[in-house]
């Protein structure tokens, strides 16, 4: 799998530890846990210790394959049940910095949606559905 440029990750880790629309600090330790990246300077602002950790996981394993798991988790709707207005503002950065990689998240109305499909009539298209805006662009699955 390819991995991010330097930019990139600078870019995802900036969207994503926004200092008031990002992820808090707990949230933070908690998703790189739980994603097995390495949380290589946690007494550091949010933006350079989430970069730091994803650059030296990168670094490590030569893939973008755990941090394309982090963004999964830390965008899943379910974690803003309690707090839905975080959602948009960090989805809306998030894609910001994912418009030149190829990915974006998907609004949160498209994680309930279900369709039937004409072949099986079983439903598809339910949790981490999302629709390709071009045939070069692909969506976060969650």
């Amino acid at each position: 799998m390819a991995s991010f440029s330097q930019e990139q990750l600078q870019a995802i880790a900036d969207a994503l530890a926004d200092t008031s629309e990002g992820l808090r600090g707990p949230e933070i330790g908690h998703l790189l846990a739980s994603c097995h990246i390495k949380d290589t300077d946690p007494a550091i602002t949010k933006r350079h210790r989430l970069y730091n950790a994803f650059a030296h996981e990168q670094n490590t394993r030569r893939d973008r394959t755990r941090i394309m798991g982090f963004i999964r988790k830390a965008m899943k709707p379910a974690r803003f049940a309690r707090e839905p207005e975080r959602f948009e503002p960090m989805r809306a950065n998030l894609n910001r910095a994912l418009a030149f990689t190829g990915f974006r998240s998907p609004p949160l109305a498209s994680y309930g949606r279900q369709k039937r499909s004409r072949r099986s009539g079983r439903q598809s298209g339910g949790r981490g559905s999302c629709a390709k805006t071009s045939r070069h662009e692909a969506c976060i699955r969650t």
